[in-house]
């Protein structure tokens, strides 16, 4: 589902859908199970979603909600369940401004990578448009984990690398797995190295063990 353009001047929700039992054979690039464009201001409102059982075998970056629009997008109580692939995967990943993740359940996400793919469960997006006023709170994240990557950070709960006034409370981040490369590394909460601007960080759990 892809929503560019379509959304000009008007706000779009997207709604009580089911994408599951879904197998995709081979493949690389960049997949979106649902796609909203930073290319347009429009307002999105993505909410009651439920992605699970998803099998991808090839080396595609996968983006189950990529959203990245101007202003206010609102994605909440989405459950986000047993998707694995060889390529990198994101739960959610979103920028904007005004923006609020809230309410996700996002568990059993899966990469089988031995080389520098991810696995994060909610990501902001590093893209140029404003991004303002991130807002993370209340999601519920578990069971993610690249073993096998190589990445710095193969797997992160909440990354968050962009953005000024980055909000996360209230969030419970459980991480447990056993690596296949002695170089993996993973995080409940990753930070980037310049960016986000002005974070607060309240009365959250994060567990990594």
């Amino acid at each position: 589902f892809t929503a560019p353009n379509v959304c000009i001047g008007t706000p779009t929700t997207i709604t009580n859908n089911n994408f599951s039992n879904v197998t995709v054979t081979g493949g690389s690039g960049t997949a979106n199970l649902i796609y909203c464009s930073s290319s347009i201001t429009h307002n999105i409102v993505l909410s009651n979603n439920v992605f699970n059982n998803i099998t991808h075998s090839g080396s595609a970056t996968i983006y189950v909600i990529n959203a990245t629009g101007v202003n206010n997008n609102q994605i909440n109580n989405n459950t986000i369940s047993n998707i694995t692939t060889g390529g990198s995967l994101y739960g959610i990943s979103f920028s904007g401004l005004n923006a609020f993740v809230y309410n996700n359940n996002i568990f059993g996400l899966t990469s089988t990578t031995t080389g520098s793919n991810v696995v994060m469960g909610i990501s902001t997006a590093s893209i140029t448009n404003n991004s303002t006023n991130l807002n993370i709170y209340n999601n519920f994240i578990s069971d993610i984990k690249a073993p096998g990557s190589t990445s710095f950070s193969g797997t992160s709960g909440i990354n968050a690398v962009s953005g000024t006034n980055v909000n996360i409370f209230y969030n419970t981040v459980f991480l447990k797995f056993t690596s296949t490369n002695a170089t993996n590394k993973s995080a409940a909460l990753s930070l980037g190295d310049t960016s986000p601007d002005l974070v607060d960080i309240r009365d959250n759990i994060f567990v990594n063990l």
